[in-house]
C-alpha cells in the first residue's frame, strides 16, 4: 500500500507539499498540484481517514438513522440531508433501524466508532435505557427528526401530528362524513399516538362516537396501509 512518502518521492517534492495538496490545495502552485495529483493517481494512494480525523478533531461525517428506509418519507429525508451536508463539506452515513431497537443500538455503537461529527435520529418507538446511554456517550450534537423523545433534552424537527390529524378528521366531518377511519402506526410511536389523539378529539368536538374498529395499525408500511384501506 502506497504511503505519503512514496507519493512525495515520485513527485520529487516534500511530504509537507503532498500534505498541502491533499488538505490545502490553494496554497500550492498549479504545477506542483498537477505533479502531486498525478503521483497520487499513479500509486493509488488514499489518505488514512481515521488518522486525519484524529489530527483535525473532525471526521467530516454525519450519522443518519431512519426507522424504515422503504418508507418514501425517509428516502426523501435522506436526499435532503445529504444535499445540505454536501454543500457544507460533510458526508452522511445512512443506517436503517427497521423499527428494531437492537438494530438502532448497534448503529449507534458503529457510528460512535466512526467518530461522526453529529447525529440525526428518527428513533424507534420503543423506549430503551441502552439507547439513552449510547446517545449520551456520543458527546456530539444530536437532532431528532420526525419523532421526539421526551425528557432527554434533544432538539427535534417534528410535525404537529396532533393538530394535523385533528384538522384532517375535522375536514372529513365538515364534508358530511360520519364513519371516518384512521390508518395509523403503532401506538408506541409518539407520531402515531399524537395522530390518534387528534383524530379522537375531532370526533368528540363533532359529537361523534369513537369506534375502535375504524382504527388500523398499518405499521407505517405501504402494503399494510393498502390492505387496511381495502
Amino acid at each position: 500500500m502506497a504511503t505519503i512518502r512514496d507519493v512525495a518521492h515520485l513527485a520529487n517534492v516534500s511530504v509537507a507539499t503532498v500534505s498541502n495538496v491533499l488538505n490545502n490545495p490553494a496554497k500550492v502552485s498549479p504545477e506542483l498540484l498537477a505533479r502531486v495529483r498525478a503521483a497520487v493517481d499513479k500509486l493509488g494512494y488514499a489518505p488514512d481517514a481515521a488518522a486525519r480525523s484524529l489530527r483535525k478533531r473532525s471526521s467530516g461525517l454525519l450519522g443518519l438513522i431512519v426507522a424504515d428506509i422503504t418508507n418514501p418519507f425517509f428516502s426523501e429525508l435522506f436526499e435532503a440531508i445529504e444535499l445540505a451536508a454536501a454543500e457544507r463539506g460533510f458526508s452522511v452515513i445512512l443506517c436503517n433501524s427497521n423499527e428494531i431497537t437492537e438494530r438502532e443500538e448497534t448503529h449507534l455503537r458503529m457510528l460512535r466508532s466512526q467518530r461522526i461529527d453529529g447525529l440525526i435520529l428518527a428513533p424507534t418507538g420503543t423506549a430503551s435505557m441502552n439507547r439513552a446511554a449510547l446517545l449520551a456517550a456520543l458527546e456530539m450534537p444530536v437532532v431528532l427528526v420526525d419523532r421526539a423523545m421526551e425528557g432527554l433534552g434533544y432538539d427535534a424537527v417534528v410535525l404537529n401530528n396532533h393538530r394535523a390529524a385533528y384538522e384532517a378528521a375535522s375536514y372529513a366531518i365538515g364534508c358530511g362524513h360520519r364513519r371516518i377511519a384512521l390508518i395509523n402506526g403503532p401506538k408506541t410511536v409518539r407520531t402515531a399516538a399524537d395522530r390518534l389523539q387528534g383524530y379522537r378529539e375531532a370526533l368528540l368536538a363533532a359529537g361523534l362516537a369513537f369506534d375502535p374498529d375504524l382504527v388500523r395499525d398499518a405499521g407505517f408500511r405501504e402494503q399494510s396501509a393498502y390492505e387496511s384501506a381495502l
